[in-house]
């Protein structure tokens, strides 16, 4: 499954190993494989990992990939650029740790604002929408946050939605968070 719009793209790819998990009266879902199915992903720091040739737009396909090697179990987050003056600063911040990375480059990627991009089991999402800057609201619809406090936590999910060890998480379906409203059928 596709979708895409100016703001964001997804891309699902749904097998018989998908599970479909309810949480919170069945109004949370999340999508979630087999743990022996998600290969952890052992970027260790920032790395470059050239043309995104899986970007879900083709015109986003020249754009370069940098994973910011979270060391999530099951999934990456990182960004999608093609501004010269971004990606050499990120060449030149190879191998950090996030919070050096923050600290290192934080400033450009806030200016530069570059395509956010989470790669899992089951796919991908592409947040496209502009990062805000401190003291600015965040946009309604598709975002992403980069939260030390929940970083340092170093949780697939959020508290309260523990999954088996047999899972992994790959998406999480809030309705109250899509902006969709809400069916009372």
């Amino acid at each position: 499954m596709v979708a895409t719009t100016a703001r964001a793209a997804i891309r699902i790819h749904v097998s018989d190993r998908v599970r479909a998990l309810a949480f919170a009266d069945n109004r949370i879902i999340i999508l979630a494989v087999p743990r022996q199915d998600a290969v952890p992903i052992a970027h260790p720091g920032l790395t470059a990992l050239g043309s995104d040739i899986e970007a879900t737009r083709r015109s986003d396909r020249e754009g370069h990939l940098y994973d910011f090697g979270l060391g999530v179990a099951s999934s990456t987050f990182g960004v999608r650029t093609s501004d010269q003056a971004l990606r050499n600063a990120l060449n030149n911040c190879a191998g950090y740790e996030w919070p050096q990375l923050l600290a290192a480059a934080g400033c450009r990627i806030l200016e530069a604002s570059p395509a956010r991009v989470i790669v899992n089991p089951i796919g991908r999402i592409e947040v496209f929408t502009p990062i805000p800057l401190p003291g600015e609201q965040t946009a309604p619809g598709p975002h992403t946050h980069f939260l030390p406090a929940l970083l340092a936590a170093a949780r697939e999910t959020p508290p309260g939605m523990e999954l088996a060890q047999a899972y992994a998480s790959c998406l999480i379906y809030d309705p109250a968070k899509s902006g969709i409203p809400n069916d009372p059928h």
